[in-house]
């Protein structure tokens, strides 16, 4: 790059390498027919384009499907081709680096952010922190889905500072999880990703539902799998399970007696012939108390489960679900729960599952019920497709590449094993 403008550089090599990579591509999957079965979304030039918060890209094309690995290959190419540069800067730690600051970091800042497109030019004072430096950093937190402020703190810095390298590999795995999508594109489906905490729901290849979700914490990870959703309860009472009431809901209780009444919990016997047991009679001291026990927390505005429930079978215990914490969804980095996926706006995506018993389930039952806070339980007409998967790189309709942080340190272990893998075979050569 020396000698040319980076912008300019990164443009004419850009436009070189689609036609390449197209045709790479059609090499590649099966699906592929030729460098003509992409659209013009796949030739959009990302250093022209500017990131947008995917809870409020526009509705279209499902933002993971196999079709995206065109676009990956491309971004893949032109990171190999930044590593083959040198890479970028590392940013030194420091204060934030916000508007108005001057400071020697802002030069290898502005390279930074240069080499990955979200700073268009690099004109004006090298060491200010200016509107159009503050633009590009607010593009990078979008795109990497962190908090849009347009500061550099240490979150930020952190992920500035990955290695290109590493973002190759991260890009490589995604491709790899792209490629194993077992999806119908002519069906409807409803898919959650885990590390962008958003949930998709999609018919005929055309997203028309988009939702924040909230998933588990990075202890309590919320599991990939493939299921079908089944049925809905509206208004559930909660059986809590042994592992929270253990490390959750006892140690509050010991805290707090008055938790209890406040939260609506009742206490139960374990067995068929359960009876509710008067709290005040418990030894609240005992290490066993969850296995001798079964915690219920009643239906209603206090309810951990808000007032409906999704189900579909798995062997985790795994479920949609409302929550009466709806401040969290307005939160960038969304994993607070014990392993269940807590849905915003949850009614909305209920009437879209339950379109083909609208003669049943009309709009006013949905309002009865949940006015009257009764259980119910509706079934769907046709069991539905649900994928919780973990995607942690993907282009989205504007062509830009996107990443967002590996919550539960997937990308790492499997990034690790492969290279172990790669080393053994190796060594057996």
């Amino acid at each position: 790059m020396a000698g040319l403008s980076g912008v300019t550089a990164f443009k004419a090599f850009w436009r070189g390498l689609v036609p390449a990579v197209a045709l790479c591509c059609a090499a590649l999957l099966p699906h592929a027919a030729s460098a003509s079965a992409w659209d013009d979304r796949d030739l959009i030039d990302p250093w022209d384009s500017h990131a947008e918060r995917l809870e409020e890209a526009p509705l279209g094309t499902p933002t993971i499907n196999r079709d995206g690995v065109f676009a990956m290959l491309r971004s893949l190419a032109v990171y190999k081709q930044i590593a083959a540069w040198g890479g970028w800067p590392e940013i030194a730690d420091g204060d934030v680096l916000s508007h108005g600051v001057r400071d020697d970091r802002v030069v290898a800042l502005r390279k930074r952010l240069l080499l990955s497109g979200d700073l268009p030019a690099s004109g004006g004072d090298p060491f200010l922190m200016d509107f159009s430096v503050i633009d590009a950093v607010r593009n990078f937190q979008t795109r990497n889905g962190l908090p849009v402020t347009g500061k550099v703190d240490q979150f930020t810095r952190r992920a500035l500072n990955i290695p290109v390298e590493e973002r190759i590999k991260t890009i490589e795995l995604n491709i790899a999880r792209m490629r194993d999508l077992d999806v119908d594109p002519g069906g409807r489906y409803v898919m959650v990703n885990l590390p962008a905490a958003v949930l998709e729901a999609v018919d005929h290849g055309k997203v028309e539902l988009r939702h924040r979700v909230v998933v588990g914490k990075e202890y309590r990870e919320t599991p990939v799998m493939t299921s079908k959703i089944t049925h809905i309860d509206f208004n559930p009472n909660w059986n809590v399970p042994i592992g929270l009431a253990k490390w959750d809901v006892i140690p509050r209780i010991r805290r707090d007696f008055d938790y209890l009444k406040r939260e609506k919990f009742r206490i139960y016997t374990w067995g068929r012939d359960a009876r509710e047991i008067d709290p005040t009679t418990i030894d609240w001291t005992r290490d066993d108390i969850h296995k001798n026990y079964r915690f219920v927390q009643m239906r209603g505005p206090k309810n951990s489960l808000g007032a409906v429930i999704i189900r579909f079978p798995n062997s985790d215990a795994i479920f949609l679900h409302d929550t009466p914490k709806k401040h969290l969804f307005g939160e960038d980095l969304r994993a607070h729960s014990s392993g269940c996926v807590r849905v915003d706006d949850i009614y909305t995506l209920v009437k879209w599952l339950l379109h083909e018993r609208r003669d049943v389930w009309t709009d006013q039952r949905i309002r009865q019920v949940a006015d009257e806070q009764v259980w119910a339980q509706a079934h769907l007409k046709k069991r539905l497709p649900i994928h919780l998967v973990y995607v942690t790189s993907w282009v989205d309709h504007q062509g830009v590449l996107n990443f967002r942080p590996d919550i539960y340190g997937w990308d790492q272990d499997e990034i690790r094993e492969a290279g172990e893998q790669r080393l053994a075979q190796n060594r057996a050569r």
